[in-house]
């Protein structure tokens, strides 16, 4: 009998250290941004020409800000047709394309905007600071946002025609005043037994795992209020703990088997312990 509790007991760390793994191995352009549902950080710049360009002037529609470079190659040079292609199709429908462009030098960013033949509205973000807000980790990387001037979508890597037009279109027909759309939730399936309760864990789990991952790595989240990301990263992470604690309570309720019980508290035991959580629920 002790033999097999020897065996057991290392057994039963496996799934645990498997979440851990999972969380420091994540790429945090993979984690979901916590600005979505959020209002999009404003912002006030200058265009290519040095005319100024805010976010706000763009209030009442549907927003496409899209940040690239000259020296993102070829990504940026396949997504600028396309967004040219739309931006000319939508912008009498209450449809803005805005560029943002980062990281780059004046005459090389003049020189893509001109062979490309681009005609929507361009900004510099000459310091970085509009980047670090919207937590852009590399480019091209899109945020759609919605009448309100809420982020409904963030898109990483090169925007096609199809998702340009499902998104836009999607975000179009809501129409002023509408609420929040379940299409873009930051949600998980509702129905279902206890089996969907452990998919909710496993999710939230690995998803606070990841945006502890970004608070250690980044100097960016280095303390709260260093930027409106830093500051929605923290809340995410907060917000998720609870959630996960209240899936657990969901779980007993549902009465799982009792293997599963232990599985999810165990988890939830280790990352408060590993990762240090503490301070942030507070």
């Amino acid at each position: 009998m002790k033999r097999l509790w020897r065996w057991l007991i290392p057994l039963a760390a496996l799934p645990v250290l498997a979440l851990i793994a999972y969380g420091f191995r994540v790429s945090p352009r993979d984690i979901p941004s916590p600005l979505l549902g959020r209002p999009a950080p404003g912002w006030a710049l200058t265009t290519l020409e040095g005319a100024p360009l805010s976010l706000g002037a763009h209030r009442g529609k549907v927003v496409v800000l899209n940040f690239w470079a000259s020296w993102c190659y070829p990504a940026c040079y396949e997504e600028a047709p396309v967004l040219e292609r739309n931006w000319r199709g939508y912008r009498d429908r209450g449809v803005v394309v805005v560029g943002v462009d980062i990281q780059d030098k004046q005459e090389a960013a003049e020189k893509f905007v001109r062979d490309l033949g681009l005609t929507f509205p361009i900004a510099r973000d000459l310091k970085g600071t509009v980047s670090v807000d919207y937590g852009v980790y590399g480019v091209p990387e899109t945020f759609f946002l919605d009448r309100q001037g809420r982020i409904r979508v963030k898109h990483v890597g090169a925007v096609t025609d199809d998702v340009f037009r499902a998104t836009v279109d999607r975000l179009h027909e809501l129409g002023p005043g509408h609420g929040w759309d379940p299409l873009f939730a930051d949600s998980y399936p509702h129905a279902g037994g206890p089996e969907h309760y452990a998919a909710y864990l496993v999710d939230f789990t690995r998803r606070v795992l990841g945006l502890t991952e970004l608070i250690t790595r980044d100097p960016r989240i280095g303390r709260e209020g260093s930027s409106a990301y830093g500051l929605a990263v923290l809340g995410q992470v907060k917000g998720d703990y609870i959630r996960l604690e209240t899936r657990l309570d969901e779980l007993r309720m549902a009465e799982a088997p009792p293997h599963c019980l232990s599985f999810y508290a165990r988890s939830a035991s280790s990352l408060r312990e590993r990762l240090a959580l503490r301070p942030l629920l507070s």
